[in-house]
């Protein structure tokens, strides 16, 4: 599973802040490898950057800043669509066809 896909699924309930989102994956898979820290935030900022969830709030009150995001409608469309996996298996496939070259099987064998 994709590391954004699972950050979708976990802001689909409700907006959390990178910390939060961490926590959240460690406590639902524990049998896991833990998520880094940078990893969430910088697969939090591409996710912003292309649309599919967007900065809910801004808190400034103790401690760091924390950036709270929400999932986008688009957001919940790639996250609940079924084809998206699987057109993204059929595009892989298909191109390490095209990139491996042409077939090397003889001349008289039928094709499949």
């Amino acid at each position: 599973m994709a590391t954004a896909h699972l950050i979708l699924g976990l802001l689909a309930n409700q907006p959390r802040h990178g910390y939060d989102v961490k926590t959240l994956h460690s406590q639902r898979f524990p049998r896991v490898k833990p998520l880094a820290l940078g990893q969430v935030y910088a697969t939090l900022h591409r996710l912003e950057r292309d649309g599919l969830i967007r900065l809910a709030r801004r808190d400034r009150r103790c401690g760091p800043e924390r950036n709270t995001y929400a999932v986008t409608e688009a957001g919940l469309f790639v996250f609940y669509s079924p084809s998206t996996d699987q057109h993204r298996d059929r595009s892989r496939r298909s191109r390490r066809r095209r990139l491996s070259g042409p077939s090397r099987r003889p001349l008289d064998c039928p094709s499949r």
